[in-house]
């Protein structure tokens, strides 16, 4: 997130936009990782109202904001394909 927040600032944010879409969609990835991790650690040691509470919790804690992740993805393997190779 930083490093591309420093190359919006270097370059602007139109030479930016494809790193911006790389990251939006790895931190979706690890957000849904977060997630599913944290809810099986709470699944193994809470019970009933406790375990209701926490999963409000864990739901509050890994949301994110809801964007198009197929046209991200879709935008970052066109761009592969027009270079013809990995070009990031």
């Amino acid at each position: 997130l930083l490093r591309v927040e420093k190359l919006a600032k270097k370059s602007g944010e139109a030479q930016s936009q494809l790193p911006v879409e790389m990251m939006k969609s790895f931190i979706y990835e690890a957000g849904e990782i977060i997630h599913r991790s944290g809810k099986e650690a709470l699944l193994s040691f809470a019970e009933g109202d406790e375990l209701r509470m926490m999963m409000v919790g864990m739901k509050r804690f890994t949301k994110m904001n809801p964007f198009n992740l197929k046209d991200s993805r879709r935008a970052v393997a066109q761009a592969m394909i027009d270079a013809d190779k990995y070009c990031f």
